[in-house]
C-alpha cells in the first residue's frame, strides 16, 4: 500500500456522512416526490405548481420546487405536448441569460 486512506469518495456530490441517494431521497420527500416513478413524480410536483395558479417558466418553477432545472424543463415541455400547460405569449430571463417561455396552466 502507498499509505493513502481508503475512504476518498469516488462519487460526485459527495458529503460525509451522507450518500448521494439518502441526500436525494431527503429532498425528494421535503416537496412529497413519490421515490418510484421520478419522472412522473416530477411531472406531479411541475402540474401541481401550475394548478395552484402559477405562472412562470420552467427554471422559476424548478427553483420553487427546489428541482433541478435539467429536471423540471423537460417535464414542461411533455405537459405541453399533452395540452396541460399553454404559452402565455410572455417571456421573461431565465437563469442562463436567454429569455423563455412564460407557461401557464392550459
Amino acid at each position: 500500500m502507498n499509505g493513502f486512506a481508503l475512504d476518498y469518495p469516488i462519487d460526485p456530490g459527495f458529503k460525509r456522512g451522507v450518500t448521494r441517494r439518502s441526500n436525494a431521497a431527503s429532498r425528494k420527500a421535503a416537496i412529497g416526490l413519490k421515490e418510484s416513478g421520478r419522472h412522473a413524480s416530477i411531472k406531479e410536483a411541475v402540474l401541481d405548481w401550475f394548478k395552484q395558479g402559477h405562472r412562470g417558466t420552467a427554471d422559476e418553477c424548478a427553483i420553487a420546487l427546489g428541482l433541478s432545472i435539467n429536471s423540471v424543463r423537460p417535464r414542461c415541455t411533455e405537459l405541453l405536448t399533452q395540452g396541460l400547460l399553454a404559452d402565455t405569449g410572455k417571456m421573461r430571463r431565465a437563469t442562463g441569460g436567454r429569455e423563455a417561455q412564460v407557461w401557464r396552466l392550459a
